[in-house]
């Protein structure tokens, strides 16, 4: 398979999300609706923990993240299962461990990121939120991968324990599941705003930046671009576009029409 394999990989977590935000009912958490302050503190957890898990050994880190995908996947799976999800998930977990397998890993990644998505957005998380998410994490991973120098050597760490969090093609390619995860909450986003299509557009329009990375030189592989420095710009580009149109169309709609002018009588001479 060809790195273009991931495309296809991105493309189904994203329309993926969609339906899963047209069909899922998410329990609201008991402490409220997100906003800033969540906004900051989900910022300042995706900041420090690169720093802990290079601290941490692999043992500690697959131990962590096999934590992560059974609360992920019993969150992603109870909308759909009545019944027992959280054993499912347990199942799926112990699978991977003993498989390896970069293809469940690849799924399981993919239930994940439509139900982030979905739950945030559902959640209360509004546009201008998601917008200054966008903008700040697009920030974040510009000083992380150029600057700092870290980008590769995590990856590596974490690569190294079957519960990547992440779309992998082996040999060929792979997508951070920060990057999936905060795509599928434009995706969610748009969806809320506009609908199916709404979301099947942005979609399409997240992936066609990675038809440009093979131009970019041996730098997108060498050094771990995060997909972010493209997805953000596009959100934000396809959002402020959609947020002018739907308000002109809402202007138009309660403006009242113009009454016409009765004709001056006729005098007759």
């Amino acid at each position: 398979m060809t790195a273009y394999a991931i495309v296809g990989m991105y493309l189904l977590a994203l329309v993926s999300t969609v339906e899963y935000y047209q069909r899922a009912r998410i329990q609201r958490p008991p402490l409220g609706h997100f906003n800033w302050r969540d906004v900051l503190f989900g910022l300042g957890f995706i900041v420090l923990m690169p720093f802990f898990y290079l601290a941490l050994p692999v043992a500690g880190v697959t131990a962590l993240f096999a934590l992560f995908w059974a609360m992920l996947l019993y969150s992603a799976l109870s909308p759909f299962l009545r019944r027992f999800p959280f054993i499912v998930a347990i199942l799926i977990v112990v699978a991977q461990y003993f498989l390896r397998s970069p293809w469940l890993a690849d799924a399981a990644v993919i239930i994940i990121a439509a139900c982030v998505g979905t739950t945030f957005v559902k959640n209360g998380l509004n546009s201008r939120e998601v917008a200054a998410f966008a903008v700040l994490l697009m920030v974040y991973d510009i000083v992380f991968t150029r600057f700092a120098g870290l980008m590769m050597p995590l990856m590596q760490k974490l690569m190294e324990q079957p519960y990547f969090i992440g779309l992998v093609i082996p040999g060929n390619a792979m997508l951070g599941g920060g990057d999936v995860a905060l795509s599928a909450v434009f995706v969610a986003d748009m969806t809320r705003h506009f609908g199916r299509r709404g979301g099947y557009l942005t979609a399409v329009l997240l992936v066609l930046p990675m038809f440009v990375l093979p131009f970019l030189g041996p730098a997108w592989r060498t050094t771990g671009i995060p997909y972010l420095m493209f997805a953000s710009p596009v959100y934000l580009a396809v959002r402020g576009v959609s947020g002018v149109l739907k308000a002109r169309r809402t202007l138009a709609a309660v403006s009242p029409a113009p009454t016409p002018t009765a004709a001056p009588p006729r005098t007759r001479r």
